[in-house]
């Protein structure tokens, strides 16, 4: 049996692609505490909500405001709540972080005094839909909110090939008002048939077709015809990534029904 001095010395002289790298060793243990001291600051309820506007096209007025959450570190600063959840994935961790996230805005639209819903974008911790579904009703019932003041925003590949039951799902929540939105539509290869199989209420355009706007007539026939498309199904449209004055007046007169973005405003903390 070799001894430990022997063994040392071998790892010492083993070739460098069967030696764990110093490098990976210390940003692994980095975000092992990183994630522990998250764990505590949710405990604590430390990390912050923000509110960023989506108006509306016609009228300059707040339509709905979209919810995200920072932390602030002690030593890493202002840290952004998507890379957090990202980092934390489908752990245990990051489960408490979507249930935290889902409740605080839950008893924050409670507290509203206005008709206008907050926008919460779905972590992939609390999927599968039925064990959204089950969440967001405890939630509810726990504060109290009225469910029209939520809505849930969803990426394509969270919609693709659902199950029946996943669609009654999302009916079910429509039914009690809950909004329904496709957000990133037109960024990849989307099929409209989406639009006309799910029980969705709005539509959120990806800030790529925004991109060369107003001055490239392809992206501008393109969007054209998808909220033409989204209109005809009854859903709203909500042009994202607005950055400028000529871009807000061309969706104006697309048709577009709200935007959000750098041009509208800054987001704001809850």
């Amino acid at each position: 049996m070799q001894d430990l001095p022997s063994a040392a010395s071998a790892a010492c002289h083993a070739p460098a692609r069967f030696r764990l790298q110093p490098d990976r060793r210390a940003e692994a243990a980095r975000r092992r505490r990183l994630l522990r001291d998250l764990d505590v600051a949710i405990t604590q309820d430390a990390p912050s909500l923000l509110l960023r506007p989506r108006v509306s096209l016609s009228d300059g007025h707040p339509v709905a405001e979209e919810a995200s959450w920072r932390w602030s570190h002690r030593r890493h600063g202002t840290l952004p709540g998507t890379a957090l959840a990202d980092m934390a994935g489908k752990s245990a961790l990051g489960e408490r972080l979507a249930l935290w996230f889902l409740r605080r805005l839950c008893h924050l639209a409670a507290r509203r005094t206005t008709c206008i819903p907050i926008s919460l974008r779905v972590p992939r911790a609390l999927l599968p839909l039925p064990v959204l579904e089950h969440h967001l009703l405890a939630a509810l019932m726990d504060s109290r909110a009225i469910p029209a003041l939520l809505e849930l925003r969803f990426a394509e590949d969270q919609l693709n090939d659902l199950s029946p039951e996943d669609v009654l799902v999302l009916s079910r929540l429509r039914d009690m008002g809950v909004g329904i939105a496709l957000e990133q539509f037109g960024s990849g290869p989307t099929s409209l048939g989406l639009l006309r199989r799910l029980p969705l209420s709005a539509v959120i355009l990806a800030a790529d077709l925004l991109r060369h706007l107003p001055q490239d007539d392809d992206d501008r026939a393109m969007l054209h015809a998808i909220i033409a498309a989204a209109h005809g199904l009854g859903l709203a449209t909500v042009a994202c990534g607005v950055e400028r004055q000529a871009q807000m007046n061309l969706l104006r007169t697309l048709g577009c029904g709200a935007a959000q973005g750098p041009g509208i405003a800054f987001g704001l903390a809850a």
